[in-house]
């Protein structure tokens, strides 16, 4: 819910202001930043800082896309299994990618 409100409050002033790309790489580096910021912690003794980083890296990016995919080729039980689901995986995101792209074309 976090990551759509930050996305559709972005997307609104990227379309006021008429200008997309410094939108863009702000998500990207503030995503970019929160997942350093998640790997680093993995040690820390500090739940709510720890916490409070995995929610800010779950909204400004999608670090369980590569989680899942990582955790879809361990699990596979023969080469030909892991093959099948990493191409389901990928199709599911490419899939994703289009929705999302039809849903900004219906304004």
């Amino acid at each position: 819910m976090l990551a759509q409100l930050r996305t559709g409050m972005a997307r609104l002033n990227a379309d006021k202001l008429g200008v997309r790309g410094p939108f863009v790489s702000l998500g990207f580096l503030l995503g970019f930043a929160f997942n350093i910021g998640n790997r680093i912690l993995v040690e820390s003794t500090n739940s709510n800082l720890k916490f409070g980083i995995l929610v800010c890296s779950i909204a400004f990016s999608w670090p369980w896309h590569a989680i899942n995919g990582s955790w879809l080729a361990l699990n596979a039980k023969t080469a030909g299994e892991r093959s099948i689901t990493m191409a389901l995986h990928i199709m599911a995101a490419n899939c994703s990618g289009i929705i999302g792209k039809q849903q900004r074309c219906l304004k």
